[in-house]
């Protein structure tokens, strides 16, 4: 695992703290129980008032598209607590090419 960060201090606003969290949280656990990753890259950076978090490994990775996949809890439920916080998430995979999760959300 590794981490960079250009933030000296993440400032988020205080409703969103727990959203934030759950979605991190749920990443990781599609990584473990899914991807079968032995790395995973973490990076926050700021960007035009937005915080910007990737989370990208070298998992198998999936396509939403394969009429085989069935998108679990985990993927709505991310997509769903970005909503509620009016986050952007963008979700790119590819079979055998990992998975890369953006989510950008307002600073506090």
């Amino acid at each position: 695992t590794s981490f960079q960060s250009d933030i000296g201090q993440v400032m988020i606003e205080k409703t969103h703290i727990i959203f934030v969290y759950r979605i991190f949280q749920e990443i990781c656990n599609n990584i473990i129980k899914h991807a079968h990753a032995t790395k995973v890259n973490v990076s926050l950076w700021m960007h035009e008032q937005k915080i910007h978090m990737l989370v990208k490994d070298n998992g198998k990775g999936f396509d939403e598209t394969d009429l085989d996949f069935r998108s679990g809890i985990g993927l709505s439920s991310i997509r769903q607590r970005a909503a509620m916080i009016n986050a952007a998430i963008t979700i790119n995979s590819n079979k055998g090419d990992g998975t890369s999760i953006l989510l950008a959300f307002n600073a506090a």
